[in-house]
C-alpha cells in the first residue's frame, strides 16, 4: 500500500508541468526511509514501527496540505491532481491504521521471548 501511494505521487510529480517537481525529493526520501523502517520491523526492532507510523502521519499532513493548495488555486484547474492525491492519501491513511491496529505487525516487531 505504501509503495502504491508513493509511486502514484511520484508519477504525478514527474509528469506535472508546474512547480510540483519539488515533491520528488521528499518522495524519494520517504521511499528510502520507509523501506529501511520496514526492514527494521522485519528484523524485530520494535521502535521502527512507531517511527514509520509517525513518518506516515507527516506524509499524510504534507500531501493533504499540497492537495488543499491545489484545490484552492483557480489557475491550476486540473482534476488530474485531485484524482492522484485523493487515492494516495487514502492509501497512506489505510496503511497507517493497519500498522497501528494489526496484531500480526505488533507480533512481528516483538522480540522473541519478550512475552509479546
Amino acid at each position: 500500500m505504501l509503495l502504491g501511494a508513493n509511486v502514484q505521487l511520484f508519477r504525478f510529480a514527474i509528469n506535472s508541468k508546474d512547480a510540483w517537481h519539488n515533491l520528488i525529493g521528499p518522495l524519494i526520501g520517504y521511499g528510502m526511509a520507509s523501506t529501511l523502517l520496514i526492514v527494521g520491523a522485519w528484523r524485530r526492532i520494535a521502535w521502527t514501527r512507531y517511527v514509520l507510523i509517525g513518518l506516515n502521519w507527516l506524509m499524510i499532513i504534507f500531501f493533504s496540505l499540497a492537495a488543499a493548495y491545489l484545490a484552492s488555486d483557480p489557475l491550476f484547474g486540473s482534476q488530474h491532481a485531485m484524482v492522484t492525491f485523493g487515492p494516495s492519501i487514502v492509501l497512506f491513511i489505510v496503511s497507517n491504521v493497519w500498522l497501528i491496529k494489526s496484531k500480526r505487525i505488533r507480533h512481528l516487531v516483538t522480540a522473541p521471548g519478550s512475552g509479546g
